[in-house]
């Protein structure tokens, strides 16, 4: 765990003001100091200080090399396990008024954190060090302890000492809600019954499922992937399904329909198996109640297509409503297949008829 020795001090401080910041004529008037434990250690000297600019913002990172015992349950033995105390600290030209510091705790948090990924990627790209991988805050501890320090000249009545508690964090205890009887018997159905034929769709929820986890993580390019992934494997299935069992097809014909480009899959050849019951399969961007992919081009295909050929980097609310749109866009399709006669072709086998409206809840 980490302990309540701080790294950066009055003395660090003045080492830094003569070495660094003279050059800059401007002088800070507080700082805010979190502390990261990594799971592992970086290639850098132990108490390594380093000045950093950051999203025009000016942040010292320090480092501390500690190991901690493990008990390993199998043989009784307490392993060693190195991290790196990571303490960042982020400059403030501005007083910070005492009633605002809980606020400038959670914004330098959610910007030194920012900053440890991007440093991280930067560490990964320019030197590949084993053993160091890209972190979420699911890597680190249940709470960051963070410092606020409202003058240079650190003295206690200036320094507010607190922690911010990280939901996230890889030893926080998660108390699951308890299966009704009704859940249990549908899931060990699914178990049961998946056959071959629909195990496209479990695949297709898995990777709606690592989207939304990748939400949480902070992983926001990987969240936009996964929802566009898991609306592919559907698509493509609910046409492959359907050219199999209601249009019964030959292997050979099928496979060569389905390598039709995406955007002929729905706008085409999906859209008119749809299109009696008044609904389309449109990438026009007008909202139209009709259209059962209202928002996807823009705010899910195009986002996506833009990561994985331009390393474009999608923010926090980009990568939310990607999954909004896209789960959305799962459960209008399933409902309207449940609902007419397209379930007998697509959604076959008892179970996988019931459950599927909550798999993609």
């Amino acid at each position: 765990m980490t302990d309540n020795m701080w790294l950066f001090t009055k003395e660090e401080y003045n080492n830094l003001k003569r070495e660094h910041l003279k050059k800059k004529n401007k002088t800070p008037k507080g700082f805010v100091s979190i502390k990261y434990d990594l799971p592992y250690t970086l290639p850098l000297r132990d108490l390594e200080r380093s000045l950093f600019r950051y999203e025009e913002q000016d942040i010292v990172m320090m480092t501390k090399f500690k190991t901690r015992d493990e008990k390993s349950q199998k043989h009784y033995l307490f392993l060693p396990i190195a991290y790196t105390e990571t303490e960042i600290v982020l400059f403030y030209y501005e007083h910070i008024e005492a009633e605002k510091s809980e606020k400038k705790m959670h914004e330098a948090v959610d910007l030194t954190f920012s900053f440890l990924q991007h440093f991280i990627d930067s560490l990964i790209v320019k030197l590949d060090p084993p053993g160091i991988h890209r972190i979420s805050r699911q890597d680190l501890q249940a709470a960051f302890p963070v410092s606020v320090i409202r003058s240079t000249n650190f003295k206690p009545h200036s320094i507010e000492n607190s922690v911010v508690v990280n939901p996230h964090g890889n030893n926080v205890l998660r108390s699951q809600k308890r299966l009704t009887n009704k859940q249990l018997n549908s899931l060990i159905g699914l178990v049961n019954e998946t056959n071959k034929d629909s195990s496209e769709f479990v695949t297709s929820v898995l990777y709606m499922r690592e989207s939304k986890s990748y939400l949480t993580k902070g992983q926001y390019n990987s969240a936009i992937i996964h929802i566009q992934t898991s609306i592919e494997i559907y698509m493509y299935t609910v046409y492959r399904l359907i050219l199999i069992n209601k249009e019964k097809l030959s292997e050979e014909i099928i496979e060569k329909k389905l390598k039709t480009n995406y955007n002929n899959l729905l706008t085409t050849n999906l859209a008119k198996f749809f299109s009696d019951r008044g609904y389309t399969f449109s990438f026009d961007k007008k909202d139209n109640p009709s259209n059962l992919l209202n928002e996807y081009k823009e705010k899910v295909y195009i986002i996506r297509n833009k990561i994985a050929h331009e390393g474009y980097r999608c923010s926090e609310n980009e990568a939310n409503q990607a999954f909004t749109v896209g789960r959305k866009i799962l459960q209008n399709i399933t409902d309207e297949i449940n609902q007419s006669d397209l379930k007998k072709y697509v959604f076959q086998g008892g179970i996988h008829i019931e459950s599927r409206t909550f798999l993609y809840d």
